[in-house]
């Protein structure tokens, strides 16, 4: 009998734990929902400056920063954009997601000589007010058996570069 007990009262608390994720996992979906749907007003002069610095864009996804600027990210010619505007639609920062021929072969050779252990990832080239940099995604594979480490874990990394090579700043993920 106090087994019967004990396995109806683990049925009852699976049942409650199983629903309170479901409401949990529905309310997350709404509000996703809910966030996806909010339209981006942008004004008309961003999207004058859009229009006019990357013609035939029929589709870009739009979105506000907490400084007030509009984010669109998008494809143009085979190439993948993501630039922000000031509210008056001046150019805030564009990001060009470069393929490894593309990139300037001083920061390659940069790049493989300062992270053999890496592979890149992919590469990005901004533009903000005053300068261009590279952005360099780099991977690495934990070398040997190291404890606590799963087999296939990825120490990532980003590297920002100048364009004379020159490294500006590192982040590990």
């Amino acid at each position: 009998m106090k087994n019967i007990l004990i396995l109806a009262a683990l049925c009852c608390y699976s049942v409650i734990s199983h629903a309170q994720t479901q409401s949990q996992t529905q309310a997350q979906q709404q509000v996703e929902q809910q966030w996806r749907e909010q339209e981006v007003r942008v004004p008309q002069a961003v999207q004058n400056v859009f229009r006019q610095e990357y013609p035939g864009v029929q589709e870009a996804e739009w979105s506000t920063r907490p400084e007030g600027a509009y984010h669109a990210q998008f494809a143009h010619q085979d190439t993948i954009y993501s630039v922000t505007f000031d509210v008056n639609g001046g150019l805030k920062e564009k990001n060009i997601v470069l393929d490894e021929q593309a990139l300037p072969s001083h920061i390659l050779v940069q790049t493989r000589k300062l992270y053999p252990q890496y592979t890149i990832i992919s590469i990005e080239e901004g533009t903000d007010a005053s300068r261009v940099y590279y952005k360099a995604n780099l991977a690495r594979r934990p070398q040997g058996n190291q404890p606590g480490a799963a087999e296939n874990a990825v120490n990532s990394l980003s590297v920002y570069f100048d364009e004379k090579g020159n490294v500006m700043d590192e982040e590990h993920q």
